[in-house]
């Protein structure tokens, strides 16, 4: 993820938490507000259970089909993920966006530590 793209999820990030406090934000609302960083915030929230030093048994392959769900979405060229109709009603309290949030930022700020841009002449010398 570019460093751009993923300061911006941080901003939006924050703005829903300090929404939520406001009124009810449904996961689906958040999801059609994040336009492309949709996939970066649903990849975060399947990431966070493997953090944890437990193998997780069959969950991983539930997120697996998740994440190779989402792929195939972005490779259809979806802006936004399209998710069941149960999931995108969800609405999360203020408590929870707020744990998302900070649990997010850590994630992603780790992200950064460990990564890099890579093909970056490949990328910007006009051959894709």
């Amino acid at each position: 993820m570019l460093k751009q793209e993923e300061d911006e999820l941080v901003i939006t990030l924050h703005r829903f938490a300090d929404l939520v406090g406001q009124r009810p934000l449904s996961f689906g609302e958040a999801m059609d507000t994040l336009d492309g960083t949709a996939y970066a915030l649903i990849a975060i929230i399947l990431v966070l259970p493997f953090l944890q030093p437990i193998p997780l048994g069959p969950l991983t392959v539930l997120a697996g089909i998740a994440f190779s769900t989402l792929g195939w979405q972005m490779l259809q060229g979806n802006a936004v993920p399209k998710l069941p109709a149960r999931i995108r009603a969800v609405e999360l309290n203020e408590k929870n966006w707020r744990l998302l949030v900070k649990i997010g930022v850590k994630v992603l700020q780790w992200c950064r530590l460990i990564t890099r841009p890579r093909l970056y002449l490949l990328r910007h010398s006009g051959c894709w």
